[in-house]
């Protein structure tokens, strides 16, 4: 899907949805705002490029992590 500068309740739904569970998978506090801001504009960067499912922007923001070393 091509983002049209607008998004839907159950767009809306959907990115809150990826914010909190990837925070959640991460580690990431609720009560920080400025982290969970940063994930906040990765998702919505990836949404305007056309990832629209749960699964893809999950997969992409894991993939964005820093890897720990073996």
């Amino acid at each position: 899907m091509i983002f049209q500068g607008t998004a839907n309740s159950s767009e809306l739904a959907l990115l809150r949805t990826a914010l909190n569970e990837h925070c959640t998978e991460s580690g990431i506090n609720i009560s920080n705002d400025a982290m969970r801001a940063v994930v906040a504009s990765r998702i919505f960067s990836l949404f305007e490029n056309g990832v629209d499912s749960l699964e893809e922007l999950k997969l992409m923001l894991k993939e964005d992590r820093p890897q720990s070393p073996i």
